[in-house]
């Protein structure tokens, strides 16, 4: 992105911070983002509630990645069916990964008259969305990132720049969605392998997503991958 354009303090992959975000663009307060600490060992997925409506997945932005990246953005092509934001924000990718999932959930997971309304009201329709996304910034994203930072790890400048990207998955129509605001559009990973549940956690084509992202990393690189799931809370 070049220097003129607007950028913001990175995100870390803290499920409070991204619940909180979630929920002021207009989440249901009854569902919360959770750690993934495994994709494969049952006795820790079993943590998780169910269904899971949505998964973020933090990772490394690396060569290999980058040349995947550029075959797979060749065959992307145009969906009507779902709603995605370009990411028009520096070090924003945190943000922009929650507005791709959740715009895409079923209506009933959203309170009335949100910011998510308004978004997916105007999706079509760049300039609004700029507008959108410039007010959220101003009123509260710069807020809300300090505030929730400041006794975590330690935040870098909004200016900087940083490797480790933020995308969603989602689980729509029958088949699976990531979602990611760095890419000229939505990328269909296939369909669905269990039409009669909801729950996206339990699809083999994410596990299968991610553990190729991991595969292209090496050393401590594949020590910076962090899952989180959005699930009904606790409580």
């Amino acid at each position: 992105m070049s220097q003129n354009q607007s950028a913001v303090i990175p995100l870390e992959s803290n499920p409070q911070i991204f619940t909180q975000f979630a929920q002021y663009l207009g989440l249901d307060p009854t569902y919360t983002y959770h750690d993934v600490y495994s994709l494969d060992d049952p006795d820790l997925l079993s943590f998780i509630p169910r269904p899971v409506h949505s998964v973020i997945l933090l990772f490394p932005i690396t060569k290999k990645y980058e040349e995947l990246k550029k075959s797979e953005d060749l065959k992307i092509t145009s969906n009507d069916n779902i709603v995605w934001f370009r990411q028009t924000v520096k070090n924003a990718c945190g943000l922009f990964a929650l507005l791709n999932s959740l715009s895409n959930l079923d209506s009933s997971l959203y309170v009335l008259s949100s910011p998510i309304h308004e978004f997916i009201a105007h999706s079509k329709d760049p300039v609004k969305v700029e507008e959108l996304i410039m007010k959220l910034k101003s009123d509260i994203y710069t807020h809300l990132a300090q505030d929730a930072n400041m006794n975590s790890t330690s935040a870098p400048d909004e200016s900087e720049d940083v490797n480790l990207h933020f995308l969603s998955f989602i689980k729509k129509d029958g088949h699976i969605y990531e979602m990611d605001g760095r890419r000229p559009g939505v990328w269909k990973l296939g369909e669905v392998g269990n039409t009669d549940s909801e729950d996206l956690l339990s699809e083999k084509l994410l596990f299968d997503r991610i553990k190729q992202f991991i595969d292209l990393t090496e050393g401590d690189d594949k020590l910076k991958f962090s899952v989180m799931a959005l699930a009904p809370s606790f409580d």
